[in-house]
């Protein structure tokens, strides 16, 4: 409800501006200040964001030491479909795909491989070409 309430004035305010958002925003800030009800339907979506982001600052200011989040409940590996997952697995880079991990500095550097002999004659193939059209 509330935040059908919310969308609604703030399209009063567009209307009010007749278009113009700078003018319809410092409507809405002024209308803010006496109605509870826009205030919780505007912020309502962005308040978890707001409140992990204050206490974050709070304990970091602080020097606290912040412990990493934990999920609510267990999520599947097969239906867990975060951005960073997705990201990972199609990187090759889950912890349970054996591939390297980002920022893993045990693992020991590896030299590259040495090129073929086939590999080689096509690239000096392709530079006597490229000499030979300079040339002309």
């Amino acid at each position: 409800m509330s935040r059908d309430y919310s969308l609604s004035r703030v399209q009063d305010a567009l209307d009010a501006a007749d278009g113009n958002v700078a003018e319809a925003q410092r409507t809405i800030m002024n209308w803010l200040e006496k109605d509870q009800s826009l205030m919780i339907g505007l912020v309502a979506p962005h308040l978890k964001s707001i409140v992990s982001h204050a206490v974050e600052y709070v304990a970091h200011k602080s020097g606290q030491r912040v412990k990493p989040d934990v999920p609510l409940s267990d999520p599947t590996p097969e239906g867990d479909a975060t951005g960073a997952n997705v990201l990972e697995t199609l990187l090759g880079q889950a912890p349970n795909s054996g591939g390297p991990q980002f920022g893993n500095f045990d693992e020991p550097a590896t030299k590259p491989g040495k090129a073929s002999s086939g590999h080689i004659d096509a690239i000096r193939k392709i530079a006597k070409n490229k000499q030979d059209k300079d040339a002309d």
